[in-house]
């Protein structure tokens, strides 16, 4: 036998002699018939030329030769010579692409050509020794668009898994697989990995990942299987789940040897679970959250990183499956000392069944009360928002079977001054209990805390805005009317020691007009916008019991009253007092509304304020927020809560007709002269007030025509926004009109 130690040039397919086919053919009939002596046929090949040409002339007979039996004795010989001559030869991509389609054409699709297919596989192998990084892409590509024009074609594919499943790993290694060549990798693989028809199909395919990552995995950087968006390969089956017990538990071995493996944390466990059928989730969690866990406590790094991906896991996968190991995870935290990631195991949904976790809790709860006095109050902090945060302040979430508890942690409650927290804990008592002693005793001490924060920790302050809004929350939820008057009376102290504390750095801020204070817009807005606490005293949203308690009504009147007046009297002088004119327009809405039930007495109202507040309102901009869309929205809102207030006016009977109208006229006068006084450019609050009215004015008339119904309410109301348009907007046409004027 002639062996070599040159490299043989592949380069090019050579035409065979005549006598060269006799050959083949005579050996081809040879083999048929004894299948023995196979050394001895490549010898007497040898025999007829150099390496070079007999390998040359094989090739054209493998590619073009159009008999079977010749074609199939030049492919066993092809693969033999390649396999005794060696590697040695220049890499040729017209070559293999030419011995690839012979693989996969319709004469070796059939199942008598197995082993024609097993040696023309083992010849691509041998011809792509030696690519470079681009050659084995272009090798990827080939096989990626073949999938792509056969994908129905199983014959085809079963072909293309074989040559992945033969592709020297070794010789990848040398041409590392990352970035384009991983995509294109992980598109072959998931055409077999997601089919779940075919379980043999998804199992060898495992094989051929954990295959390739074994090779990678000591240096190069690489994707996991567990990392790679299935959804996001073109190949993908749509909707597919994982489903069969032994390919999970495969995928589960890898996921498990390459967590071993890695230095860092698996970023796509949380995509793997989505892909897994449901009922698989008992033995899936059995496996996948010890490994998180294990990997948790040896890192010494990226524990919030690790932390979170195990709790998204767990909110995937469900509480049923997740409260063991969510239990012995905090448990981990707290026994280490790094009470700052507790908080990260949080719920977000509400839908749960927390008994799964509930036979937990006695056993953590004890561990967190004997530990509360000694933690700081940042730790403390964490642990509580572990235990009460829920979505949107509302009752659900972990905070349920939290309750019996509530008597150890309110002290610590108070103390971080957390309004949310209060909030939350305040609606799950009265959703567990009613509005029982026991709800109201922990309402009044929340409510206590709120109005006087100097009994917060140093660094628990909370803005006066946010805890209005706790304070209004939590009256919202006790339905209303618990307050007692010294209550109402501390609160509206505060309110307007408030309105002094606003003041100064609104004056720091006109002094610096480029450098807007952004946390005192949100402060601002807040308070101006949540200022109808005292209005749900009385009539509470979400409960029809009205407040019958003239004691409190009194009460709440007298010192909306004195606060309105105490506003309009600071307002020339406060550095921002167009933040002062929405807390006056609702503190004006709210006398009218306490005196609804006597129209009488919401005439008064009107006629008593708004000789001073009109011009407060027209004369300066009514500025919410530096932002200009909220500002026009601000706009809007105390506009229409201004055209509501004048409308009493004009709803008053025959009796006060005649002087609500002497109001009104000197009301529109008002208008009038702040119209001609600055009729060059009129500011945006005034152009709204305007164009409001204009909109409740047609709102009312498309209403009209959507419902005829006769009710009398309506009717009346009808009339009213009738009389009030046409007392102070001239219609010029379908879309313009204009302040009217008087006539003379």
């Amino acid at each position: 036998m002639i062996q070599t130690t040159s490299t043989i040039n592949l380069n090019t397919l050579v035409a065979p002699s005549l006598a060269f086919i006799g050959v083949i053919e005579k050996l081809a009939i040879e083999r048929e018939k004894k299948k023995t002596n196979k050394d001895a046929m490549i010898t007497k090949i040898e025999d007829k030329g150099q390496q070079e040409v007999v390998l040359s002339w094989l090739l054209y007979l493998v590619v073009n030769c159009e008999l079977s039996t010749i074609k199939k004795q030049s492919i066993y010989l092809l693969d033999k010579a390649l396999r005794t001559y060696g590697t040695a030869h220049t890499y040729n991509q017209d070559i293999v692409e030419s011995i690839f389609n012979v693989l996969i054409s319709t004469n070796n699709n059939k199942n008598d050509s197995d082993e024609s297919q097993t040696m023309l596989i083992s010849i691509l192998n041998i011809l792509n020794v030696g690519f470079t990084k681009k050659q084995y892409l272009d090798y990827l590509k080939l096989l990626e668009n073949t999938i792509r024009k056969n994908r129905d074609n199983q014959a085809i594919r079963e072909i293309i898994l074989k040559i992945m499943e033969s592709i020297d790993t070794k010789q990848v290694q040398l041409v590392a697989l990352k970035d384009k060549s991983i995509d294109i990798f992980n598109n072959i693989m998931s055409s077999f990995l997601t089919d779940t028809s075919n379980v043999q199909y998804q199992l060898r395919a495992i094989g051929v990942i954990r295959s390739t990552s074994e090779m990678m995995v000591d240096k190069y950087g690489r994707k996991s299987i567990v990392e790679n968006d299935y959804d996001l390969c073109e190949f993908c089956i749509p909707h597919f789940e994982f489903s069969n017990e032994q390919v999970i538990q495969h995928l589960l071995d890898l996921i498990e040897w390459y967590n071993n493996q890695s230095n860092g944390y698996a970023y796509g466990w949380e995509k793997f679970i989505g892909y897994i059928d449901p009922t698989q989730y008992k033995y899936v969690s059995s496996r996948i959250f010890p490994m998180m866990l294990k990997r948790l406590y040896k890192a010494d790094h990226d524990k919030q990183d690790a932390v979170d991906i195990i709790q998204s896991v767990g909110e995937k996968m469900g509480m049923r499956y997740y409260a063991r190991y969510r239990f012995e995870l905090v448990q981990h935290l707290l026994e280490t000392k790094q009470e700052e990631y507790i908080d990260l195991v949080y719920w977000s949904y509400r839908e749960t069944n927390w008994s799964y976790f509930s036979i937990y809790l006695p056993s953590l709860m004890k561990q967190l009360i004997n530990r509360f006095d000694q933690l700081k109050d940042s730790q403390k902090e964490h642990c509580l928002k572990f235990l009460f945060r829920t979505r949107m302040m509302e009752c659900g979430g972990m905070i349920d079977i939290v309750h019996p508890y509530f008597r150890h942690l309110v002290d610590h409650v108070c103390k971080l001054g957390d309004v949310h927290m209060m909030c939350n804990m305040v609606n799950v008592a009265a959703a567990k209990e009613g509005i029982s002693q026991n709800s109201q005793l922990l309402f009044n001490r929340f409510i206590k805390v709120l109005m006087d924060p100097s009994t917060l920790a140093k660094d628990a302050w909370s803005p006066w805005g946010s805890r209005i809004y706790a304070m209004e929350r939590m009256i919202d939820t006790m339905q209303g009317g618990v307050w007692k008057s010294d209550q109402i009376q501390v609160f509206t102290k505060y309110d307007n020691e408030y309105c002094q504390i606003l003041e100064c750095p609104s004056k720091k801020r006109e002094s610096q007009p480029n450098k807007a204070n952004q946390f005192l817009d949100v402060e601002l807005t807040a308070w101006t916008r949540i200022h109808w606490i005292l209005y749900y005293i009385c009539f509470p949203r979400h409960s029809n019991n009205y407040n019958n308690n003239k004691e409190i009504q009194t009460v709440i009147r007298e010192i909306t009253r004195a606060s309105l007046d105490e506003f309009i009297t600071k307002a020339p002088t406060f550095g921002k007092y167009s933040y002062l004119v929405p807390t006056m327009m609702y503190k004006w809405a709210f006398l009218c509304q306490i005196d609804k039930q006597q129209q009488q007495d919401m005439v008064k109202v009107v006629i008593d304020y708004y000789p001073k507040i009109v011009p407060l309102l027209l004369v300066k901009d009514m500025l919410f927020t530096s932002d200009q869309l909220e500002q026009i929205d601000g706009h809007r809102s105390m506009a229409k809560l201004f055209w509501n207030i004048i409308k009493i006016l004009v709803h008053e009977q025959q009796q006060q007709q005649q002087q609500c109208q002497i109001h009104l006229d000197k009301i529109h006068q008002m208008m009038i002269d702040f119209n001609e006084e600055i009729l060059c450019h009129l500011p945006d609050h005034f152009c709204v007030l305007l164009d409001e009215l204009w909109c409740i004015h047609e709102y009312q008339g498309d209403k009209d025509k959507d419902h005829n119904d006769d009710d009398e309410d309506d009717q009346d109301d009808d009339e009213d926004v009738e009389r009030l348009f046409n007392q102070f907007i001239t219609k010029v046409d379908d879309d313009n009109y204009l302040l009217k004027k008087k006539t003379k």
